[in-house]
Formats: C-alpha cells, sequence, structure tokens
C-alpha cells in the first residue's frame, strides 16, 4: 500500500497486488492497473470534480521552487504533515478493508484463513 509511486509501478510489472492512495491530483485511469486497488476521491470535491487538478504542493515551502504557485485548494494542517483534503477523506478503515480483500479474493496467494 501507499501512493503513486515507483513501488507501485514495479508491483503492477511483477503482477502483485497494490492498493494505492491517490486523492484527485492525477487521473485514476493513468496509474490504474488490473491487480490494484485505487482509493481516490475523483468526482468528490469542487478541486477535482471533473477532472485531476494537478496540484503541486499542499502549502507554500517557499524553497523558491516554482511549485509553490501549483498550491492545494483545500489544504488539511491538523496531521503531522499538511495534506490534501482529496487525501484526507480517504479513511484508515477503507484501506485496511481493501488490504484485507486482496487477501479474501486470492490476490496475495495462499494463506491459511485468508489473512496474515
Amino acid at each position: 500500500m501507499g501512493p503513486i509511486t515507483f513501488l507501485q509501478h514495479l508491483c503492477a510489472a511483477f503482477e502483485k497486488p497494490y492498493v494505492a492512495l491517490l486523492g484527485g491530483r492525477e487521473p485514476v485511469s493513468w496509474v490504474q492497473y488490473p491487480l490494484q486497488t485505487t482509493l481516490h476521491t475523483m468526482g468528490k470535491l469542487s478541486c477535482c470534480r471533473t477532472k485531476a487538478c494537478w496540484r503541486s504542493r499542499v502549502v507554500r515551502l517557499n524553497d523558491g521552487g516554482e511549485q509553490d504557485s501549483s498550491l492545494c485548494e483545500q489544504p488539511v494542517t491538523t496531521f503531522a504533515r499538511p495534506v490534501g483534503r482529496c487525501m484526507a477523506i480517504i479513511k484508515p478503515v477503507e484501506a485496511i478493508r481493501a488490504i484485507e480483500a486482496c487477501y479474501e479474493g486470492g490476490a496475495m496467494g495462499d494463506v491459511e484463513d485468508g489473512f496474515i
């Protein structure tokens, strides 16, 4: 489980299950693979209702990078690190359920009783 990253693409290449946390930054169709579950919030917020937002950062870092001009419209700053609201509304129970489904559906191979 993790974000859209090299590990996700590596899992796809080796036909391993992966739970991808997407939010609303990238289009789902760009990152979805057959053996993977993608938890996204496309269509749920005004900033990603009809298309991905493609914002570079959640908050300004003041490091001189041009990414400081492409900020999240709905930052959530109540966590240890700021995140976009699109990520914050993906609940842990959803991620847990997606991981359990990999075991229940057999994608994780033979595991006694379907769980670790």
